[in-house]
């Protein structure tokens, strides 16, 4: 039962992707055959994976998913958080806090399985457990583009439900992120409701389709994090988009189609946990000396 003192507790204290459809490069072919040869291949390989990357969440069960998570909601992109989620990160728009151990610094090395306790865990437990995270999750991932131009929230309309609804909190006469929690009893925990694990449960398995393969410094035009405004109530706190060039350390994960071909990319920021949707990074364009000409003397 949600209570109606609901976001005064929030007040009280109690509570303060990056993905990038891969475009695969059938035009390089070196012969028409070749090229028509590669482009039905890679025709199977897209079906295929559009075929996974569909999920029907009214067959996830997700009152039974995850049982090891607690849905008590976590305050880490909270305003109550903010000092030690800015010292910790190290810059004032993080969305929440780092990934446990990771350096501060870009540039570093990080084991295979330190990379999978964050996959499995860490990023788990944040999508579950709080809305303002999940929901920037989400965005990310409706926004992956395959080579055809579809994209993941054309495969899986709940995507653009979830947002929406999310969205639409933000109106006058809303609660904002309260809308998406509960409490059992007076003054017990404030937990994430039914309705946002439903759609949480649903992000978490479109992200486990892909595999962590490393941290690494990763460029990314759009990521999403929080503005800094200490002023703004709990209830109205959410992820923004940035489209500022960044270039930090980052997560990579990869989904590959059966036959080997790389479909799909996501990163998410070691220092913020942030989705971030991975591109190539442009060259910079070589400075140019001014061509000096010595001045005609006239005999």
């Amino acid at each position: 039962m949600k209570l109606n003192n609901l976001q005064k507790g929030l007040l009280a204290g109690a509570v303060a992707i990056t993905v990038l459809g891969v475009s695969v490069p059938w035009a390089r072919s070196l012969s028409p055959k070749a090229n028509v040869e590669t482009t039905a291949a890679t025709s199977v390989d897209l079906d295929k994976t559009k075929a996974d990357l569909t999920v029907d969440l009214d067959k996830l069960m997700p009152k039974k998913a995850f049982p090891e998570v607690s849905r008590e909601f976590l305050d880490s992109s909270m305003p109550i958080q903010n000092g030690p989620r800015v010292d910790k990160a190290g810059f004032s728009t993080a969305l929440t806090f780092p990934f446990t151990g990771a350096s501060q610094q870009d540039d570093q090395t990080y084991s295979l399985e330190t990379i999978k306790g964050w996959w499995n865990g860490e990023l788990v437990e944040e999508i579950i457990r709080n809305p303002v995270y999940g929901v920037a999750v989400a965005r990310a991932l409706s926004e992956l583009r395959f080579s055809d131009g579809t994209t993941l929230g054309d495969l899986n309309p709940w995507l653009k439900e979830f947002i929406a609804k999310y969205d639409s909190f933000f109106v006058e006469g809303k609660k904002g992120n309260s809308e998406f929690l509960t409490t059992e009893y007076a003054d017990g925990p404030i937990n994430v409701n039914d309705d946002y694990n439903r759609y949480a449960v649903g992000v978490i398995f479109l992200v486990q389709r892909f595999v962590p393969t490393e941290v690494r410094r990763t460029y990314a035009v759009r990521h999403w994090g929080l503005k800094p405004a200490n002023d703004i109530s709990p209830n109205f706190v959410r992820a923004e988009v940035f489209e500022d060039p960044e270039n930090r350390d980052a997560i990579v994960a990869n989904l590959t189609s059966k036959s080997g071909t790389k479909m799909l990319s996501i990163a998410f920021n070691v220092h913020d946990k942030r989705p971030m949707i991975p591109e190539k990074q442009p060259t910079p364009e070589p400075e140019t000396t001014p061509e000096t000409r010595t001045p005609e003397t006239t005999p």
